[in-house]
């Protein structure tokens, strides 16, 4: 899917005027070098019905709320704000993968998010202090986790280029096409 700041109006039209042509991926991200004016970005819901589901959002908010924003924005106003952070804080919610984690890609933000290891994914979006950076499930190290990256953040924008363009390489149709083959040709042949 389209998980640009245009992804989502995009989606929208799409389901009144069936036209292909909306079912774009975008052309046009944030560069990570961009002028980020805030450091953190952590907008986040914690209404869920099961506390397992709230549990990791509730306690960022805990953790977070007197440094950073945590409260809902609008969606432009969202957009905004995550191209304009240098980090983006995602904790999981009803799965360990989020629709910020995309977002925060394609702004060319850093996303920082409980630990992944856990969990093979196809593609290999999520490589701990390589596309991104990890905190424990505990959340006992994120504050800790969020200065250390703001401390040396020029040494850390690699992370954020490289989860910006591992993420983009999925996104191009002519190179998604080979990866995609060669990674199915490889699962018939095992």
């Amino acid at each position: 899917a389209n998980y640009s700041w245009s992804g989502k109006y995009l989606m929208e039209m799409y389901s009144k005027l069936p036209f292909n042509m909306l079912l774009r991926f975008p052309k046009k991200t944030m560069n990570v070098q961009y002028a980020r004016k805030n450091d953190v970005s952590c907008r986040i819901s914690t209404a869920y019905e099961r506390d397992t589901v709230a549990w990791f959002r509730t306690k960022a908010k805990c953790e977070l709320e007197e440094w950073v924003a945590t409260s809902r924005l609008s969606y432009k106003e969202y957009c905004k704000e995550l191209t304009d952070s240098k980090i983006v804080v995602s904790p999981f919610g009803w799965g360990e993968i989020n629709y910020k984690d995309y977002e925060t890609f394609l702004s060319g933000a850093l996303l920082v998010k409980p630990d992944m290891s856990h969990l093979d994914t196809w593609p290999m979006l999520y490589k701990n202090n390589e596309t991104y950076v990890s905190y424990k499930w505990d959340q006992s190290d994120l504050k800790k986790t969020i200065r250390n990256i703001l401390n040396d953040y020029e040494a850390h924008k690699i992370i954020a280029e490289n989860g910006h363009e591992n993420y983009l390489t999925y996104l191009e149709p002519e190179k998604f096409r080979n990866v995609f083959c060669e990674r199915f040709e490889s699962l018939i042949n095992k």
